[in-house]
């Protein structure tokens, strides 16, 4: 079922690991799965995995990888499931009643039968943000692992850039790039001023969104500084890059984890900015 593994980096210690000190973060966007193995008493990373779905039975391949990868037999102690969703929507956790959380969500997205919703507490900025999940995936991971903890990819997103990157200015505009999509997030004396996440097809769509969402903000690509995550202006999404660095004059690249807090043999995916969030998941448990 499962062909196609995109990535997979450990160092051996890992199989001399304590499970119970072990934290298992998993992310999925229903195209792919990716996985980080972290000690916490260690607190350092020691094995990421990603794996590409076939599209076939995605329910069927999850139990195809947990029976086969050899680096997620271990009983572990914690684990985390991140989920990314194009429906979320933020509410101010002061005007959020969880009696009516469809409801918010329903006023901007279609919410679809085999779609469940779920909300996080944003405490940081004092926000809900509220999204769907494919009930039968969650099920699975709810059978599998009872005491799990579920989130959402924007809620670990946001959480990560406030752990690791001084919000607490004017203005802090982050931009995380992916293959297919981006996201942008701009604070402003540490509270959440936008934050959008943008599909693109090439690198002119990808710079049209991201030039309008900057214009919208006031912020002049050719005056301020805007921090990319993990972007590679050289390898890793060269024409991206080489795009960016025509319109934005101050490109400030930003390592998108704690280079002490990784294990040498992960250092290939230092400069990848799509495992931000995975990397750092397991500060959101």
């Amino acid at each position: 079922m499962v062909r196609d593994i995109k990535k997979k980096y450990f160092t051996p210690i890992l199989f001399s690991e304590n499970g119970s000190s072990l934290h298992l973060s998993v992310y999925t966007d229903y195209e792919s799965m990716s996985f980080c193995i972290h000690n916490r008493s260690e607190d350092k990373a020691l094995a990421l995995i990603d794996f590409n779905f076939s599209g076939y039975d995605i329910e069927s391949e999850i139990q195809d990888i947990f029976n086969k990868e050899q680096l997620l037999d271990f009983e572990f102690g914690s684990v985390s499931v991140c989920f990314y969703s194009k429906k979320f929507t933020f509410v101010p956790q002061a005007l959020f009643s969880e009696n009516v959380g469809l409801s918010y969500l329903k006023f901007n997205h279609d919410i679809a039968a085999q779609e469940s919703v779920n909300y996080d507490f944003v405490d940081a900025f004092n926000l809900v943000n509220i999204y769907t999940i494919n009930s039968k995936i969650r099920n699975w991971f709810v059978d599998r692992f009872p005491n799990s903890v579920f989130l959402n990819f924007t809620t670990v997103f946001l959480d990560n850039i406030r752990r690791n990157y001084d919000v607490d200015k004017e203005s802090s505009v982050f931009v995380n790039i992916n293959d297919n999509h981006f996201q942008v997030a701009c604070f402003s004396y540490n509270k959440l001023i936008h934050y959008n996440d943008f599909p693109y097809n090439t690198p002119e769509e990808y710079i049209f969104f991201l030039l309008y969402t900057l214009n919208q903000l006031k912020i002049n690509p050719h005056s301020e500084h805007i921090y990319f995550l993990g972007l590679d202006m050289s390898l890793k999404n060269s024409k991206v890059g080489e795009i960016t660095s025509s319109y934005i004059k101050h490109i400030e690249k930003k390592v998108p984890f704690d280079t002490n807090k990784i294990d040498s043999a992960l250092m290939p995916v230092l400069k990848t900015s799509s495992y931000f969030t995975l990397l750092n998941q397991h500060q959101c448990v």
